[in-house]
């Protein structure tokens, strides 16, 4: 499974940018840097399109270009890899996130795709259009929200993801997982652990009897 961020240009289209600003994983065509307010939103997916979305982690990523959502949804299908949908796609306007909603319809990508959210009372929405959507649950882990998503989906359609505690979570305030949290999850829900980025922390989550344990790429599937 591969999370990815969506972003919004200045015409509307959706691409998958982690960052708000283009500037630290984009550079001009000849390999010139960004300003540092180059905004996501102020640019056209054209205008976009023309930078060099590669160069900047090595020479052989030289001409990689920011992927369309549409690029990404036909990646997955082809590779039959799913995708996990981050948060930020709630910052967006609910025009965007119906533009969003369209073309996963136009591609037949649901199979494909996951949407995660931080609040409960988003997940309505995503129902509406996709009955059957599978939700990724990373918000506060409380008896409120635990019965609140019962309520709204069955088992195979949720996953709740706790922090395991380490120097990559420790900004979270959300509680740290435990063995007594985990397994008041697991009759409802598939349980993943992020983010894990060493051997002790997979090991951690394996004893855990987790499903899913999220990386930064540092480990490998």
């Amino acid at each position: 499974m591969i999370e990815v961020d969506t972003k919004v240009t200045k015409d509307d289209q959706c691409v998958l940018l982690h960052d708000h600003y283009l500037n630290r994983t984009t550079r001009n065509a000849d390999g010139s840097e960004l300003p540092a307010d180059s905004a996501i939103a102020d640019w056209t997916l054209e205008e976009v399109r023309k930078l060099d979305a590669g160069i900047w982690k090595g020479e052989k990523f030289r001409g990689e270009k920011v992927p369309t959502l549409k690029e990404v949804l036909a990646f997955a299908k082809e590779a039959e890899i799913p995708l996990k949908f981050d948060n930020v796609m709630w910052r967006h306007t609910p025009e965007q996130r119906k533009a969003m909603y369209d073309a996963i319809e136009e591609m037949d990508a649901l199979k494909y795709v996951g949407f995660t959210t931080a609040k409960v009372e988003f997940i309505p929405e995503l129902l509406e259009r996709f009955p059957k959507a599978h939700v990724h649950y990373d918000g506060v882990p409380d008896e409120e929200n635990f019965a609140a998503l019962q309520k709204l989906l069955p088992r195979d359609q949720l996953t709740v993801w706790l922090r395991q505690h380490n120097e990559n979570t420790a900004w979270c305030k959300t509680p740290a997982v435990t063995p007594g949290l985990a397994e008041k999850v697991r009759p409802f829900a598939t349980i993943g652990l992020w983010l894990i980025t060493r051997p002790e922390e997979l090991a951690a989550a394996i004893e855990m009897d987790a499903d899913l344990a999220e990386t930064d790429g540092s480990l490998r599937p």
